[in-house]
């Protein structure tokens, strides 16, 4: 269990359960405020929220006033329009939602469509409140009444959703979020390019503890090298993907995470990635990536290559990015080290 994210759901779950009681009957307002009810709210506001910010990069950050300890969500007016999600009478005002949103941001992208971000969030509550077993009945007769209380949600499954996200928040706290929040400014034609390896990173950090020399040793190596690899090597599931998820964590580096299960292992997808984020972290003047970028991968493409280690990962990376494949203006080149790229891969180094 997390302590901050369970904070912020019981404070929204409660403001929605006090809108829906009301005028019930004495019946009605003792299912609404019995344990399995909360539990199911706090449970589908969980994946409601975890899902909306990991669907895009920079909805991590716009997401900032429903993720505070004073959650927007939890506000009178937008949990009374959130409760309308199970009382069938109209549909949550979204327009409603989506300004008070925007008014809560201090730099609100202009282009961004709030009353659209809005109703992706309800509808997605909508739809892990269709999940829980609680709240299937009331969906499947659109009466509220019909609430199953006797079905509750697993303490082991609350838990979990609530851990997830409380490492999410953790993760937009650290210099990673800073990073998040740079990427965010850049063009959406080079945004598009960034994969977001937030959730990945979420999971592999947090309950990470110890590694000090470690860390330490990497520090000595970047402070000592004004550029080079420092080779990571091990037996699977032994913790190289996890250091480097928290050095990404805790510096904000530069990154691409080869996982060759989820088929994340392409190496033009690896190029277009770590291209748009150096543009985006730099400012660089581009708005899209640059013409040699896409002509180069355009050959790699047909080749089909693909990432499948470590050492594959070193020496496309040198032998392209060093002779300014990435085309990248020679102030950038000449100051780069390796502490600007954090790069993982899941093999043994006898296979590399």
């Amino acid at each position: 269990m997390d302590p901050i994210s369970t904070f912020i759901l019981t404070k929204i779950a409660d403001a929605i359960i006090g809108k829906l009681v009301g005028d019930g009957t004495q019946e009605m307002i003792s299912k609404l405020q019995g344990d399995p009810t909360k539990k199911a709210l706090k449970k589908a506001l969980g994946e409601a929220l975890t899902r909306y910010v990991t669907s895009q990069p920079d909805r991590k950050v716009i997401a900032q006033p429903l993720l505070r300890s004073k959650s927007l969500l939890a506000e009178q007016d937008i949990a009374s329009e959130l409760a309308q999600v199970v009382k069938f009478v109209r549909e949550p005002n979204t327009i409603l939602i989506g300004k008070r949103w925007r008014d809560e941001l201090d730099d609100p992208p202009p282009w961004r469509d709030f009353t659209h971000e809005a109703q992706l969030l309800v509808d997605f509550f909508r739809d892990e409140l269709k999940a829980t077993p609680t709240f299937a009945p009331v969906f499947e007769v659109a009466r509220l009444d019909a609430i199953a209380t006797h079905a509750e949600i697993a303490a082991e499954s609350l838990a979990s959703v609530e851990k997830l996200l409380g490492s999410l928040l953790s993760l937009m706290d650290s210099q990673f979020g800073t990073l998040v929040q740079i990427i965010a400014g850049a063009s959406i034609d080079i945004r598009q390019h960034i994969r977001d390896f937030s959730p990945y990173i979420a999971e592999k950090t947090e309950s990470f503890v110890g590694r000090h020399f470690l860390f330490q040793e990497i520090q000595a190596f970047i402070n000592t090298n004004p550029r080079g690899y420092f080779l990571l090597y091990g037996d699977p599931g032994i913790g190289k993907s996890a250091i480097s998820a928290k050095l990404v964590k805790d510096h904000g580096y530069i990154h691409y995470f080869n996982i060759r299960a989820d088929g994340i292992n392409k190496a033009g997808d690896f190029l277009r990635h770590i291209c748009a984020q150096l543009i985006a972290k730099y400012s660089l003047d581009y708005t899209s990536l640059p013409r040699s970028v896409s002509s180069s991968l355009m050959h790699w493409t047909k080749r089909k290559t693909s990432v499948p280690n470590l050492a594959r990962i070193s020496s496309f990376c040198q032998e392209y990015y060093l002779k300014g494949f990435l085309s990248l203006p020679h102030r950038v080149v000449n100051q780069k080290k390796k502490s600007d790229f954090a790069l993982t891969c899941q093999n043994r180094w006898s296979e590399i």
